[in-house]
């Protein structure tokens, strides 16, 4: 029996951090990436997708958000086997406590098993608030100890939503009772434990415990995002898990240390070729100390060759400029200009250095007329 396993869909979220038209695509661009995924699903004969929680980012959608979500899992003939998660979770008009919900999505509303088709029954841990006092997976896997395991030839999976390991040895109300749920597993209540809140594939138990991973990447931190899961299931076999690619979008994190112009330029040669730059966020750090004209024009190359880019945030807080108190020679300053360019250059605070940044700016920019 071969099920897909996703999670942190996250539709509708909101990307801060980029443009605005590349916020209206990566948004656009999680649907379609689900429905890849769905059409996969249906192209590998599975008897369902499960999605382990956060389907929708948040419950104060737009409609056109939802409605267009809604209409590619009604197009879809296999089930759809949603958990509310802490960020879908099921609050006073949640999305997935609609009644308009197609007759293809089935919301795991409680911790009772259910047969989503015959020989599988899937059981759900849900998020019925935001920060609850603690993981719900506690009160459901309590609860299966009095369903007893499952009829035999069927395969019963736990559908939940946190985080498998303790931080700091500190419980939290998004912290999974992992001992419990291997307990469950070894004495045959469940089979397979479909996880979402951690959005980078990890497996755990033998592949008996996965996390899914973030169909399409969310934030800079996350580990090789943008898969999913094809799990083949038997009642006296472990899963088998097989990835599958999902995803388009990239956040990079990349730092580099600057001595040169020649480095500046190389950075930003690289920035121009990067593959799909729509598609492409870069958070940038530099250190280094660069001569004063390459210092002073450094954002602008650099913001210039990351045009194309669905994001760019530069860090350059720790990129100094070699003293040598005098104007570079092709900015070609004169009178006052030249004066205040002199004055700014002797100036630490953050606000005179911006001000220099940007008289060196017309500067060039006059010197291109």
């Amino acid at each position: 029996m071969l099920i897909i396993h996703t999670s942190d869909w996250q539709i509708g979220m909101p990307a801060r951090t980029m443009t605005e038209e590349a916020r209206h695509r990566f948004r656009h661009d999680r649907v379609d990436a689900a429905e890849r995924l769905l059409a996969e699903a249906s192209s590998r004969g599975a008897c369902c997708v499960i999605v382990a929680g956060d389907l929708f980012d948040d419950n104060t959608l737009s409609e056109d958000q939802i409605q267009r979500t809604l209409g590619v899992i009604a197009r879809q003939q296999l089930p759809i086997v949603a958990l509310p998660g802490n960020h879908d979770a099921l609050e006073p008009h949640a999305i997935l406590a609609r009644d308009d919900l197609p007759d293809q999505l089935i919301v795991l509303d409680s911790w009772e098993p259910r047969t989503v088709v015959p020989g599988l029954e899937v059981v759900g841990a849900p998020w019925r608030s935001r920060i609850p006092g603690r993981n719900p997976a506690w009160d459901t896997v309590r609860a299966l100890e009095s369903y007893g395991p499952p009829p035999a030839g069927t395969v019963r999976v736990l559908v939940a939503h946190g985080q498998w390991e303790r931080y700091d040895s500190v419980t939290t109300h998004s912290t999974l009772p992992a001992d419990e749920i291997v307990a469950a597993l070894d004495t045959g209540l469940i089979h397979y434990v479909a996880l979402g809140d951690h959005h980078s594939y990890q497996i755990f138990v033998g592949g008996r415990v996965a996390f899914s991973g973030t169909h399409e990447v969310t934030a800079a931190d996350e580990r090789d995002p943008g898969w999913a899961l094809a799990v083949t299931l038997e009642p006296s076999h472990p899963p088998a898990i097989e990835r599958i690619r999902v995803g388009r979008w990239r956040i990079l994190t990349l730092a580099e240390t600057v001595t040169s112009a020649d480095d500046v330029a190389a950075i930003a040669g690289r920035l121009r070729t990067l593959e799909d730059p729509a598609r492409c966020v870069v958070r940038l750090h530099l250190d280094g100390t660069l001569p004063l004209a390459a210092r002073l024009t450094l954002e602008q190359n650099l913001e210039a060759a990351a045009a194309a880019l669905a994001g760019f945030e530069l860090d350059v807080e720790r990129v100094a400029s070699l003293s040598d108190a005098s104007i570079p020679a092709d900015f070609h300053l004169r009178g006052a200009a030249a004066t205040a360019f002199e004055r700014l250059l002797d100036d630490p605070d953050p606000v005179s250095q911006a001000a220099l940044r940007l008289l060196a700016r017309l500067a060039l920019e006059g010197n291109e007329r």
